[in-house]
């Protein structure tokens, strides 16, 4: 489906919306930058010695207290200004961006673009250099959940434009694009990825031919921006090769899930540094049970989203609803076996059986759609795991929120499908489905401009 000139000058509306945000964030509120967003620059800039204290050729994780650079001297501040600039005559080296990544914990292709932007402006330093070209991520990052929002929501013309908006309103939406690090770059691909693997799972025949090269190159590409992007790339596969092995097609299980072995093989071969990384790790010492790691990351990916939080520390929550399911069970189940042979009673058990024919029946077309929600499901399962084992979340505080920016399309991707899929055909919602919606969304608006406000008070870059 294309965009009409309606809804193409809609989502051009939504784009600027979404950019005015950032902008005006990124300018007037924002208080200041993380050490990261620095080490951006001098990563990819200072060609030879991509850690300001140690000397040159020594990875990271390696240097002893022999190996320690300006220590304990006087440093001028050109020596400062060189470490974050690119000088005339040393513009595109991608080969020194590339060796200098391999002494640090991450891929080089965000660092890349960081360099080829930086080398536009020699000798010169701004934030907003990067800042401009995770604007052009945003854009795209934005036209992809579009698209994802087309093929979903099918005739629903409106629904693809309210995700996009419910995005860029939000407090992850903002931040995503505001943070000088290759999370916004990790954000685009996941998209472009999830975008893809939908177009392939739904095209006819399993179209490989046609869709196997982008789910492949954006998989890779997501590798050699973050290594989280393997809980995206795993969690997808794994669920499309459930699906074929269930569907009997063996062959094309066996194609797709040994084409997605390739893509982590030419990893390797392109990165052999990430051998080096996974060895020595990120010397992280998770001080928390790896349970209440996971609930205070599901609770601020919530409240990044729509402002909603869980309670990460252990309760009894779980315990009063099972005593309350039981309780009603021994209530409910006397009473159905007492009015059994009543008429109103076997009318009601008869229009229930009939609501959910016809609901299933509704659901088995939208079945193959809906099963790309439960892999959302799962993508977020796995990615939030890895990421409770590797980082210590209480430690880190706020910052560490920035791990979990590629979830986030996809949770306001999943929190909009609720409402389509699951709400709507509550039977008194569906008769009068306008009102409730909005008053839906318009709670959601609410909760998305609260949680903006308090991070724009709050926000310490």
């Amino acid at each position: 489906m294309k965009l009409s000139g309606k809804h193409n000058r809609l989502l051009t509306v939504i784009l600027i919306v979404h950019i005015a945000v950032c902008v005006v964030f990124f300018s007037c509120f924002k208080q200041g930058y993380h050490s990261d967003e620095t080490w951006s620059f001098g990563l990819a800039n200072s060609i030879g010695q991509p850690h300001f204290t140690i000397n040159g050729g020594i990875y990271l994780d390696y240097a002893s207290a022999s190996d320690w650079d300006n220590y304990n001297e006087w440093i001028t501040g050109k020596t400062y200004n060189d470490y974050i600039t690119v000088q005339k005559g040393e513009q595109f080296d991608l080969i020194g961006v590339y060796k200098n990544m391999t002494l640090d914990h991450h891929p080089f292709l965000f660092f890349w673009f960081v360099n080829a932007v930086c080398s536009l402006f020699p000798d010169k330093f701004s934030f907003w250099y990067v800042f401009v070209l995770q604007m052009g991520f945003l854009v795209v990052t934005q036209v992809f959940l579009y698209k994802i929002g087309e093929i979903i929501f099918k005739e629903k013309k409106w629904t693809p434009l309210i995700l996009c908006l419910f995005y860029a309103v939000g407090r992850g939406g903002m931040v995503t694009f505001s943070f000088i690090r290759q999370y916004s770059l990790l954000t685009t691909l996941v998209v472009m990825h999830f975008y893809f693997q939908l177009k392939l799972f739904t095209s006819e025949n399993f179209d490989m031919k046609k869709y196997m090269f982008p789910v492949a190159l954006t998989a890779l590409m997501g590798l050699l921006t973050h290594y989280y992007m393997v809980s995206v790339t795993f969690g997808t596969t794994l669920m499309i090769c459930i699906y074929l092995l269930f569907k009997k097609r063996i062959k094309k299980m066996f194609a797709y899930g040994f084409s997605m072995v390739g893509v982590i093989i030419a990893f390797l071969i392109i990165w052999p540094s990430s051998l080096l990384n996974l060895k020595t790790g990120n010397g992280s010492y998770n001080s928390y049970p790896m349970e209440t790691q996971l609930k205070m990351a599901f609770s601020d990916l919530l409240k990044s989203v729509c402002g909603l939080e869980i309670d990460p520390m252990r309760s009894y929550t779980h315990s009063y609803v099972i005593a309350f399911i039981v309780l009603a069970s021994a209530v409910i189940l006397p009473l159905c076996f007492l009015f059994r042979n009543e008429e109103w009673f076997q009318k009601f058990i008869s229009n229930s059986k009939k609501y959910i024919r016809e609901t299933a029946a509704e659901t088995k077309n939208e079945g193959i759609l809906l099963y790309f929600f439960l892999t959302i499901l799962v993508i977020t399962i796995i990615y939030l795991i890895v990421l409770a084992k590797t980082v210590d979340i209480f430690r880190m505080g706020e910052s560490y929120t920035r791990y979990m920016f590629p979830l986030m399309p996809l949770i306001c991707l999943a929190l909009v499908g609720f409402l389509e899929f699951v709400i709507i055909k509550i039977p008194l919602i569906k008769k009068n489905s306008c009102v409730p919606c909005i008053g839906l969304f318009d709670r959601w608006f609410n909760l998305l401009t609260g949680s903006a406000k308090y991070f724009y008070i709050q926000a310490a870059g």
